[in-house]
């Protein structure tokens, strides 16, 4: 599931855009940003909370009882 933040602020070592990625994309993505500071970083990104919402829509109107 896509996550929802746009970008993820890592302070001294800069901001990292993660819209519309995985988690594991996001992972990726941070460690990619991150090698330019350090030998082979390993990261962890974990879901804490999922929003989502439920929408319906509806084509036909209500029908007539027989």
């Amino acid at each position: 599931m896509p996550l929802v933040l746009s970008s993820i602020n890592l302070r001294q070592y800069g901001t990292v855009k993660i819209a519309g990625m995985t988690a594991a994309e996001a992972r990726r993505a941070i460690e990619k940003h991150l090698v330019k500071f350090f030998d082979a970083p390993e990261v962890s990104v974990d879901l804490a909370e999922y929003r989502s919402h439920a929408y319906y829509v509806i084509t036909e109107g209500p029908t007539k009882p027989c």
